[in-house]
């Protein structure tokens, strides 16, 4: 799959409702058993890898866990050595993983994304998925739940993707941590300190989204050089309350200069 300027495979470590903790979480052996992780010789393993050494970049990779995301960063390594690529060569692929909902910042994971610079993107709304995984795995693996604030102090790159065309309720969990059960009005937050501000949230979706696609000299931020971008809401996004954040609304688009939406 072409996609974004690199090669995509749809899963990498686990499925909707299965993850892959490895070692880092004990649990019951029936439910270790349904762990998804990819090892050399397996289709996500071999697909990767082959594409790097052949000069795709990788991105897309649908994970969730820590121990998935060990085993990514021992695949990049291969692919480096099979390949004979620099460490800094890799890091400019800027491969970047998605989903992310159980990652958590184990040591020897949060170094290897920081040797390859591996971009982080999350989607919030998988952390719906969160409260079954818990009555799977217990307490302790609430510190593994999506630490985006964690991740963003570390240096670590942190996109996050949209509820289709909707920026703004992934932005709304991003600032308040708050979900809504399936199946149930009732609302929870998961890990709230956790939660980012606003502006950092904002960065996600242009600035540091620019980088994830390899466009930086081109959009993500408004400056001389670069296309003329925007969207006009309507509303204050920086200071409105948090809870009218899901109500906001675009009323004017431009695209390189050129209004091409105008819903006043």
């Amino acid at each position: 799959m072409l996609w974004l300027g690199g090669m995509a495979n749809e899963i990498w470590d686990a499925s909707d409702n299965e993850v892959c903790m490895g070692p880092d979480v004990s649990a019951p052996p029936e439910i270790k058993a349904r762990e998804r992780c990819p090892e050399p010789g397996s289709k996500p393993w071999e697909t990767y890898k082959t594409a790097i050494v052949h000069g795709w970049r990788p991105v897309q990779a649908h994970s969730t866990s820590s121990h998935g995301m060990r085993l990514y960063i021992q695949m990049l390594e291969e692919a480096r050595r099979e390949g004979n690529y620099s460490v800094e060569y890799m890091r400019g692929l800027r491969t970047a993983v998605e989903h992310n909902q159980l990652l958590g910042t184990p040591p020897d994971v949060m170094e290897g994304i920081k040797k390859f610079g591996i971009h982080l993107n999350v989607v919030t709304f998988r952390l719906r998925d969160i409260p079954w995984a818990l009555e799977d795995y217990g307490e302790q693996l609430r510190p593994f739940i999506m630490p985006v604030k964690s991740w963003i102090n570390q240096g670590i790159r942190v996109t996050f993707e949209a509820d289709g065309t909707d920026f703004w309720r992934p932005i709304y969990r991003l600032v308040t941590r708050e979900i809504t059960l399936v199946g149930s009005d009732e609302k929870i937050k998961l890990r709230p300190g956790e939660a980012i501000d606003r502006v950092t949230a904002l960065k996600m979706a242009t600035t540091w989204a620019s980088e994830y696609m390899l466009a930086e000299d081109t959009v993500g931020t408004l400056e001389p050089g670069k296309f003329a971008d925007f969207a006009v809401l309507d509303r204050d996004f920086f200071t409105i309350p948090v809870a009218e954040i899901p109500e906001l609304k675009v009323v004017m688009t431009g695209l390189a200069g050129e209004i091409v939406f105008d819903g006043r």
